[in-house]
């Protein structure tokens, strides 16, 4: 099995107005796959390693699998058609009758989902991967735009801030502030005004 696959990793997750792309690499090429916003949001927050109050979808089959022995062996790409992306779970079981091993059909976004949830590895079959386009141009391509975006929204704050200058009525320079209110040299607290003359 291990020569008819790829191994890839997630290179990166670009937002696009319908979703996003998860891009997965090796090597040299790179492919995508367009995921909708909530299975997108959820493949951010794994890849972040943000905690959530509550189990979200995925969560919840992660506990499930977890209540039941399963453990997701791998994640493979299997197929492409009609520019849809096919994937199937490989799953283990282990209870007091023995062991299984259970294949299931699931869509890519979910797959990937799970495989973050769960750190186990993704595969793509040597033919997919063969077959679809290398979008490498289009993930450099994003990230150039991202850094474009964040140089503009910068630049932008900065011009902002030139219109409307910060308060400086706190500052250190008001009057009552000086250090020099505070010598000896008022009328008063000259020290010669406590002399004997």
């Amino acid at each position: 099995m291990s020569g008819e696959t790829v191994p890839v990793q997630i290179k990166g997750l670009i937002p696009t107005p319908s979703g996003s792309g998860v891009f997965l690499n090796h090597d040299e090429k790179t492919i995508a796959i367009f995921v909708d916003p909530s299975v997108a949001a959820a493949i951010h927050m794994f890849l972040q390693k943000i905690n959530k109050p509550r189990p979200l979808t995925h969560d919840l089959f992660g506990n499930v699998f977890t209540g039941l022995g399963v453990e997701v062996q791998k994640v493979l790409i299997n197929d492409l058609k009609q520019d849809t992306f096919y994937a199937r779970l490989f799953l283990r079981q282990t209870n007091e009758i023995g062991t299984a091993m259970v294949e299931i059909d699931s869509r890519p976004s979910d797959a990937i989902a799970l495989a973050l949830q769960q750190g186990c590895p993704i595969f793509v079959a040597k033919h997919v991967w063969a077959t679809a386009d290398d979008m490498s141009w289009a993930f450099e391509k994003a990230l150039e735009d991202q850094k474009d975006k964040k140089e503009e929204d910068d630049l932008d704050e900065f011009l902002k801030n030139l219109e409307d200058p910060p308060d400086e009525s706190d500052s250190g320079d008001s009057p009552g502030d000086n250090p020099s209110d505070n010598l000896g040299d008022n009328p008063g607290n000259n020290p010669s005004d406590t002399s004997n003359n």
